[in-house]
């Protein structure tokens, strides 16, 4: 006779081997277990009634338990040496057995198994609606445990004929919940459910959390960056809840971290990209706060499901952070602050002779923040010295960055320079007409600096342009997909600038007028040879249009006037 245990013993030693087996015959020891198993059933076919190493025989009811466990594990085996067909077939199977036996005790366990299985294969399949429902059924299945006082079996213990270790039993069980919760979050994220994939997602951190987390570093990565999906939704507590949770696992490691000196590498890394997270969770918070101060119809992201919370993680301190929306400048300034020190604390990991490319990133994250504070000041100066100080951000890591080497970047950080000396050159001459009105004498210093502006605007955006030049020193007429707004924008504020200064001299506005009509005609042509082009510029089209006409009436009328 076959000792069930002994099988289900020699099933587990060629499973712990299989990690060795070489790399021309990669499942040797799945395969010899799948003959184990099979065997096995084989033998139990013939005979009926096998010996399981207790005194009295096993009854029917058993046996079936016991023919669902190993087709359970063949099942599993087919899955994992590329056979998913088969899997499919062994383990429908399986469900149908285990679900015959009225021994809920001993196949609740082994239902969830095989649930949690048939849910991976479908997703692997792209059949993510059978996926949904069999995951489903899992989460109902594990809720009945609730209400259950027998003690579960697990697989082992089905063919060793009792429960061997309550623990282990106990332990695997809650794995098997991790696992459904993690498994039906990627489901509902390929069916487009994202409130569904972040609700569950959240579940499965906190099911990690409550279980004892293994990997505590990507345990917090995983939650700074569900965070960002909260936040982008404007559930801004939900998002600085998780960020909270993700900084207090940083911070509660550590210590150990740096006694031990082991993985301090990833842990300085992983702790810099929360603190980005962090970051963009203040940036999105304070546009959302200005959306609200204008008013603006703001796009409602309802999730139809109260947020999980940690109550493990001790993370009162870490919300001081406010998650309400700002009303003034001054609140906005308190969220403004806390990013900034996110961002430079950031900067200590992402250096710019190590980590270059993220550097870059930074300081234009940096750059945002300062952008979206200065939409809450009401005072001209003050606006001015924050754009100001954007632009000497950026102007200083376009000094010392390899252009050719890290081009796609430059060609951010120049536009969104250029986009800054415009977001100045509009309050430049916001000052100008104030003093105009007035009468004041440092109207004429006033409008300098506006032409000062406007010249160093129209250089930047000149050496955007410089970028996509070939080496013929010409902009192909045919620019790529993702090429054709940055670039026609360009024209488009080039000639907007070069519009607007102011001269004395009647020649020299003629000049500026006729230079900014070949921009504005350069951006007309362009769109009425390109459809995708006439879309992507459709609010600046009728702008270049009407500018051309207007100004050259106005050519017309200063030469003959």
């Amino acid at each position: 006779m076959i000792e069930a245990a002994s099988v289900y013993s020699h099933y587990e030693s060629l499973i712990e081997n299989s990690v060795k087996d070489p790399e021309t015959d990669p499942y040797r020891s799945k395969y010899k277990a799948i003959c184990c198993l099979n065997g096995f059933l084989d033998v139990m076919t013939t005979f009926g009634t096998i010996k399981q190493g207790f005194e009295s025989s096993p009854n029917e009811l058993h046996i079936l338990c016991l023919r669902a466990a190993v087709l359970f594990l063949v099942g599993k085996l087919k899955y994992e040496t590329n056979e998913a067909g088969i899997a499919e077939t062994l383990l429908l199977e399986s469900l149908s057995k285990a679900s015959a036996t009225p021994d809920v005790q001993k196949t609740l366990q082994l239902k969830l198994s095989i649930l949690n299985q048939l849910g991976l294969i479908y997703c692997d399949l792209s059949k993510h609606e059978q996926a949904e429902g069999v995951l489903l059924e899992a989460i109902s299945l594990y809720e009945e445990t609730k209400n259950m006082s027998d003690k579960l079996w697990c697989v082992k213990d089905i063919f060793y004929g009792k429960i061997v270790d309550q623990n282990v039993s106990d332990d695997n069980l809650e794995s098997e919940n991790t696992l459904t919760l993690y498994y039906i979050a990627q489901v509902y994220q390929h069916l487009g459910k994202s409130s569904e994939s972040a609700k569950y997602c959240s579940l499965t951190l906190r099911k990690q959390l409550e279980r004892g987390v293994t990997d505590t570093i990507y345990w917090a990565l995983n939650c700074a960056t569900l965070s960002q999906y909260f936040a982008s939704r404007n559930f801004f507590e939900e998002a600085r809840h998780h960020l909270a949770a993700a900084s207090w696992m940083m911070e509660k490691i550590s210590l150990e971290v740096q006694e031990n000196n082991e993985g301090l590498e990833r842990y300085h890394y992983r702790l810099a990209d929360i603190q980005r997270c962090w970051a963009k969770y203040d940036l999105l918070l304070i546009d959302h706060s200005w959306e609200l101060v204008q008013e603006t119809p703001v796009e409602k992201h309802e999730l139809h499901f109260n947020c999980p919370r940690f109550p493990e993680a001790e993370i009162a301190r870490f919300e001081d952070v406010p998650f309400q929306t700002a009303r003034t400048f001054e609140e906005a300034r308190v969220i403004f602050l806390h990013g900034q020190k996110m961002l430079n604390a950031a900067k200590s990991y992402y250096s710019l002779e190590d980590r270059a490319t993220d550097y870059f990133e930074i300081v234009q994250e940096h750059s945002h923040l300062f952008r979206s504070l200065a939409k809450f000041e009401i005072d001209n100066g003050r606006e001015s010295k924050m754009h100001r100080r954007r632009i000497d951000m950026l102007e200083d890591i376009l000094k010392v960055m390899n252009k050719t080497l890290y081009l796609n970047v430059a060609q951010q950080i120049y536009f969104e320079l250029g986009e800054t000396y415009s977001d100045l050159f509009a309050l430049k001459l916001e000052k100008v007409e104030a003093l105009k009105k007035l009468r004041d004498h440092a109207t004429l210093p006033a409008v300098v600096k506006a032409n000062q502006v406007a010249e160093k605007a129209i250089k930047v955006f000149t050496e955007f342009l410089d970028l996509y030049r070939d080496k013929n020193g010409k902009i192909p007429e045919s620019l790529g997909e993702d090429n054709i707004r940055p670039v026609l924008l360009a024209r488009f504020y080039i000639g907007r600038f070069t519009s607007k200064f102011y001269s004395t001299d009647a020649k020299k506005i003629i000049q500026s007028f006729r230079s900014a009509i070949e921009h504005f005609e350069y951006v007309i042509q362009y769109c009425a040879n390109s459809k995708l082009a006439k879309d992507l510029l459709s609010e600046e089209l009728p702008v270049c249009t009407e500018m051309v006409q207007l100004l050259s009436l106005k050519i017309q009328r200063m030469v003959n006037p």
